[in-house]
């Protein structure tokens, strides 16, 4: 029987370099693939982070559009109602100036002039300048209160224009403001791209 030589130094020497060799490579490689991947998700975190900040400003945006858009409807129906108030005051005096010349004609004296509510009801169709809408005598009534309430109502709309002017212009500041931070943080993002 022959015996198996000891297994010489050299070539066990040999492998074990070789298997250190490639553990040294494999944590060299490992350590790379986490840098790599800490590298990327810093990038991601940098990114989700500009991405929120331009969802905020964005949002404000569209809270102060949605504010000034409800201005705006607030202010066509004010001016709705200051066409409607205007058309009522003109057939007013329309009635009157009418009403004055018949008395006048007849010798009755100055007379106090009574609009019915049909000579103020007004719809948006009816907002012209033609003078086919001066009611005869026939239906004239004695209940003013209507005149009363287009007047007041006239009055009131005038009141509410400082208002209006004032609301108009902290809106125009926000929107400023708001213009500045966008430029500022497109300003910023154009300077962390470079």
């Amino acid at each position: 029987m022959s015996v198996s030589p000891p297994p010489s130094s050299n070539t066990s020497g040999g492998a074990a370099l070789s298997a250190n060799d490639r553990r040294e490579r494999n944590k060299a490689a490992s350590a790379k693939y986490r840098a790599k991947k800490h590298h990327q998700s810093g990038e991601m975190r940098t990114q989700i982070s500009s991405l929120q900040e331009h969802n905020n400003v964005i949002s404000r945006q569209l809270e102060e559009c949605r504010a000034e858009n409800a201005l705006l409807k607030s202010q066509v129906e004010k001016l709705k109602g200051r066409l409607v108030a205007e058309k009522v005051l003109k057939r007013l005096r329309e009635v009157g100036r009418e009403k004055k010349r018949r008395n006048s004609g007849s010798g009755a004296g100055h007379a106090i002039s009574k609009v019915s509510s049909q000579d103020l009801s007004v719809s948006d169709s009816d907002i012209d300048n033609d003078d086919d809408d001066v009611v005869d005598d026939d239906d004239v009534v004695d209940d003013d209160d209507d005149v009363v309430d287009a007047v007041a109502a006239a009055n009131a709309i005038d009141d509410d224009d400082d208002e209006d002017a004032e609301i108009e212009r902290r809106q125009n500041e926000k929107k400023s403001n708001t213009r500045r931070r966008v430029a500022r943080a497109d300003r910023d993002g154009d300077y962390h791209d470079n």
